[in-house]
């Protein structure tokens, strides 16, 4: 029973270490009946070293999303890739040529300087994500 317990340690261990990118994650969230784009950022976490906050757009009402995000991430990346927090926005920053900007993102969700925003299209975008984030 030790080394059973021993082999789950590492196991969990070793799969908390494997680094993912952010595209990996979106590309599960935006296959979600419902979801229009998606967005994961990581974030400091006093347990983990970096958790795992989405933000997710909608176009139509989905039901319990953050049990459907959990469960669809865990079923194909793992638990250790499950989103700490999910959270629901009407819209993501974006530039000119549609690129997410994730580093804004992060600046809004941790209430740090956003630095330049000039590229921005949609710079109402940052209070809607602050205002979500204050909601949650």
């Amino acid at each position: 029973m030790l080394k059973r317990k021993f082999c789950f340690i590492q196991a969990q261990a070793f799969s908390s270490d494997k680094a993912v990118g952010p595209a990996e994650i979106e590309e599960i969230l935006i296959e979600i009946d419902g979801v229009m784009e998606a967005a994961v950022i990581g974030v400091d976490d006093p347990v983990k070293g970096q958790a795992i906050v989405a933000f997710i757009v909608c176009f139509k009402q989905v039901a319990d999303i953050e049990q459907l995000v959990a469960m669809r991430v865990r079923e194909q990346l793992g638990k250790p890739f499950v989103p700490s927090a999910v959270i629901i926005v009407p819209q993501l920053p974006k530039t000119r040529s549609s690129k997410i900007m994730r580093r804004v993102i992060r600046s809004a969700y941790s209430g740090m300087p956003k630095g330049d925003i000039s590229s921005i299209v949609n710079p109402e975008s940052i209070d809607e994500i602050e205002l979500a984030v204050k909601n949650r």
